[in-house]
């Protein structure tokens, strides 16, 4: 079965059923005052619809209801200049659609990007990583490489990955980990027919250098279906998932689970499940295809309204259904779509001004790296935030103590708390308790939800310092800041 993903049409309806409910000036100041002042923090560009495999549940199989069938690679001086557009973007990521690295000019785009953005990013088979391509990425400030592997054997994997070579990928990885300290990473999709398969990736992640799986739910595409690729049952996923964790957890490969793929009925087996209000999505990144078409979110159908190689960044950035849907999230009504795969409801918030405030000063407020006994100096007590593998590593292995002095550690905070109780004889608090707790500082130790739980610290801190430390060992202080229009002025052209 397709699902029907939203469109700029539908969310103008879920706009005219919240305006039967609050004051409909109300709620059209919202989508105007949603129009934000700064660039994404990511910027997914792809750069052709192309690709030498040909995996049966990709949605280039669905040409009735998406275009990526039509071969198209886009322009290079097109592809460039939306790069030049762009420079305030953190995080450049060619990815969407197709293989990037069947485009003849990838590495030329990659390399011309360096110059305008702090880092990029790759999605790939891993097929075309020839040591030659991988000693010129070696050579670029890449944040991250994600490699499509969802399989632990070779025939799973060339079941799936059709025209792929499941020793060449090993092949190539290996080598790209023994010449980079990037983080490596796999994308892996899940399916009722790869359970068992996926069961010894962890493993295989290790030995050939990926720090990192990413679990993605199934396309489920009427072609998919028909070639046996389905979803995995409830019972499935409820006998696979604890099993799944506790591999990563033996093989020390950190894991990440896109929320979708996890039922409601299943998220509590997932730690740090859910999310903090609102979503992140259609304020931090933005996805641009080789059609020139954009989206905000996996689960929207693509805007085209204008060509995005051609368009006013600005424009493209604060359009009518960016602006839609980031009203829609702060004000607590989430699209349909929402509900099916990110187990949203409804929430009414009339705080929505505050929330966009807090959400605009964590986009805009630098993160200041602080050398690590700083933190020890400069703080008495403090709260760890969420439980979640960092935290516990911490703990086992001391990384929370100083050469110079004590600091207090007072608890650990995590929605989870009335489950968890305790870790390791330390109480461990829902959110709601810092102000009772009254730490001097939170230390956020997640990378994944870094900018989710700032923003509930933001809401419910008494008064305390707020820092984060990396899976890199790095600390950084966060800097309390307003963003005025003075402040953001260059912001799209630094």
């Amino acid at each position: 079965m397709l699902h029907v993903f939203p469109t700029e049409a539908s969310l103008e309806e879920d706009l005219k059923r919240l305006s039967k409910i609050w004051d409909e000036n109300e709620v059209r100041h919202a989508v105007e005052t949603a129009s934000l002042p700064f660039p994404p923090k990511r910027l997914n560009i792809g750069i052709t619809s192309r690709c030498n495999y040909n995996c049966p549940f990709c949605f280039n199989h669905a040409s009735k209801t998406y275009d990526y069938v039509r071969p198209m690679s886009a322009e290079v001086p097109l592809v460039r200049g939306l790069i030049e557009k762009f420079r305030g973007t953190d995080v450049l990521a060619f990815e969407v659609m197709g293989e990037s690295l069947v485009h003849p000019q990838c590495l030329d785009m990659m390399e011309h990007a360096t110059r305008y953005v702090n880092k990029i990013a790759l999605t790939t088979n891993g097929s075309l990583l020839t040591k030659e391509v991988a000693d010129r990425l070696s050579l670029l400030p890449v944040h991250e490489i994600f490699f499509s592997c969802d399989a632990s054997d070779r025939k799973t994997y060339e079941q799936m990955r059709v025209n792929g070579s499941f020793d060449a990928l090993l092949k190539n990885v290996s080598y790209l980990a023994e010449k980079t300290a990037f983080t490596l990473s796999f994308n892996a999709i899940v399916f009722s027919m790869n359970l068992e398969s996926l069961l010894g990736l962890p493993k295989l992640a290790s030995d050939i250098g990926i720090q990192r799986i990413q679990f993605v739910p199934q396309n489920t595409t009427r072609h998919a279906l028909r070639m046996g690729f389905r979803p995995a049952s409830l019972t499935q996923l409820r006998g696979f998932l604890p099993r799944l964790m506790e591999q990563c957890e033996k093989h020390d490969v950190a894991h990440q689970f896109v929320w979708s793929l996890i039922p409601p009925e299943l998220s509590d087996l997932v730690p740090a499940g859910g999310f903090s209000e609102p979503c992140m999505m259609p304020f931090d990144s933005m996805t641009i295809d080789p059609f020139g078409r954009i989206n905000f979110c996996c689960y929207l159908e693509w805007f085209e309204g204008a060509d995005a190689m051609k368009t006013d960044p600005e424009g493209l950035w604060n359009c009518r259904g960016a602006r839609l849907l980031r009203a829609l999230n702060v004000m607590g009504l989430f699209p349909d779509i929402c509900h099916r795969f990110c187990h949203r409801i409804d929430r009414y918030r009339e705080n929505w001004r505050d929330l966009l405030s807090s959400i605009v000063k964590i986009h805009h407020v630098n993160w200041q790296e602080i050398d690590r006994e700083a933190f020890f100096k400069e703080v008495d007590s403090f709260v760890l935030w969420p439980a979640g593998k960092m935290t516990r590593r911490l703990l086992h292995e001391g990384g929370l103590e100083s050469h110079e002095r004590t600091c207090d550690l007072m608890g650990i905070i995590d929605r989870k708390a009335e489950e968890l109780k305790k870790i390791q004889d330390i109480p461990v608090s829902a959110p709601e308790s810092v102000p009772d707790i009254r730490p001097e500082a939170i230390l956020i130790t997640s990378d994944t939800f870094t900018k989710e739980i700032l923003t509930e610290a933001l809401r419910i801190r008494h008064s305390c310092r707020i820092f984060h430390l990396n899976e890199e060992g790095r600390f950084f202080a966060w800097q309390e800041g307003r963003v005025t229009p003075h402040s953001m002025e260059g912001v799209w052209t630094r």
